[in-house]
């Protein structure tokens, strides 16, 4: 299986490389793990598109949806997001501290690897819609099961599906997908994310079982102009009957739960819900003139707006 959209972060537990040596200096290929650490995530990962980096000194720059990615060279400086959006701010993650960490290597598929001498290594992937996988290369039991993400300045929260909103001054800025993990097999291995203030821990209990390595966990992180809500007519209809019924943003995070748009009322932050309410039925009966219902447009700064399906 390879690797697929809607995001996040990924630890991965990989082989290690043997280089043979038959009786002649042989040259070594800087980028050979590297390319190792991302075939074994497009391996056991659904797939996704990959944006292709540049390298620019220090660091490496793509070009995705709506923004740029400016991926350090050296594992102890900030990944940063940057929209293209007005007013929209920028977003820079540290990545987790593993012992003897050395400087990126950028593989075929556009993989950014770090290796270490931790029993793990570092991948930051730089996805052609907007979003970024973080990844963590577990080897063997040895590796942490725990792996700190700081997102500077900002505020994040839990949600109840386990995704979590990263807010900056107030505005929900990134989503961050729900963990997994799976071993070499497909197995799924238990995993959770921890928050405190700007910091987000993914646990993976990679030694709670018998797994075969190497174990790729997930979390994805999606820098957005906005969120946008698909719903049929069906579903369009009971939002606008809700709305009209002054339920606010209570009502609107129950109808979209009922609808299936999300997986409950807890996975949608109160700002949003009470920014589509605000839209109003009558605009969203408008949008909705031929009965195919609607995809509701709601941007990283509060605005509303809406197209017909």
């Amino acid at each position: 299986m390879r690797l697929s959209r809607t995001s996040t972060l990924t630890a991965l537990l990989a082989v290690t490389i043997t280089v043979a040596a038959t009786g002649t200096a042989q040259a070594v290929d800087p980028n050979a793990q590297a390319r190792a650490v991302a075939d074994q995530i497009a391996d056991i990962a659904p797939e996704v598109e990959i944006a292709q980096s540049l390298e620019l000194g220090d660091s490496l720059l793509a070009s995705v949806d709506a923004g740029f990615l400016t991926i350090p060279t050296s594992p102890t400086d900030m990944v940063e997001i940057a929209s293209l959006a007005e007013g929209a701010p920028d977003l820079a993650v540290s990545l987790p501290q593993l012992d003897g960490a050395e400087p990126a290597h950028l593989s075929d598929d556009g993989t950014v690897v770090y290796t270490s001498e931790d029993a793990a290594s570092l991948a930051v992937q730089p996805l052609a819609d907007g979003g970024t996988r973080f990844l963590s290369v577990l080897e063997d039991h040895s590796a942490p099961s725990a792996y700190d993400y700081v997102f500077e300045g900002a505020q994040l929260e839990l949600l109840d599906d386990g995704s979590v909103s990263v807010t900056q001054d107030g505005v929900e800025t990134a989503r961050i997908d729900a963990p997994w993990a799976l071993d070499a097999e497909g197995a799924a291995v238990p995993t959770r994310y921890v928050t405190k203030g700007d910091t987000l821990t993914q646990i993976v209990d990679h030694t709670s079982g018998d797994f075969s390595y190497p174990i790729t966990a997930d979390p994805h992180v999606f820098k957005w102009w906005g969120h946008q809500f698909q719903m049929n007519n069906s579903a369009t209809n009971k939002l606008i009957k809700v709305i009209n019924a002054g339920a606010g943003a209570a009502g609107v995070a129950a109808a979209l739960s009922a609808a299936g748009v999300i997986s409950s009322p807890g996975a949608i932050p109160a700002g949003i819900a009470s920014a589509i309410g605000w839209f109003g039925g009558a605009a969203l009966g408008l949008c909705n003139w031929n009965d195919r219902g609607v995809n509701i447009n709601v941007t990283w700064n509060g605005w509303v707006t809406c197209t017909p399906r």
